[in-house]
């Protein structure tokens, strides 16, 4: 069972000229059993709610609405999926 809590995800990244910047997103963390999987958060540039193991992680399903991306992923984790073998995979690494 999945479960969802309000967050803030927090990185720092570098510029081209090496000045360092700090951003903050608003996120969902989303829980499998108590335990953290990842987050999902609003791309506003494409204007789609996506979900991420980490920050540093390309995204791996998602949605227009948040609620198409938490019924996205609950697809993905089911053992059922289509694609079940890459998406172990994907947690994996």
């Amino acid at each position: 069972m999945l479960t969802y809590k309000r967050g803030v995800e927090k990185y720092d990244f570098f510029l081209s000229n090496g000045i360092k910047c700090h951003e903050e997103e608003k996120v969902y963390y989303v829980f499998k059993d108590k335990i953290k999987i990842g987050f999902i958060s609003n791309d506003k540039v494409l204007n789609e709610w996506r979900f991420s193991k980490n920050i540093d992680s390309e995204f791996l399903c998602g949605g227009l609405t948040l609620k198409e991306a938490k019924e996205s992923l609950n697809s993905c984790l089911s053992s059922e999926h289509w694609n079940a073998k890459e998406v172990q995979e994907y947690f994996n690494n």
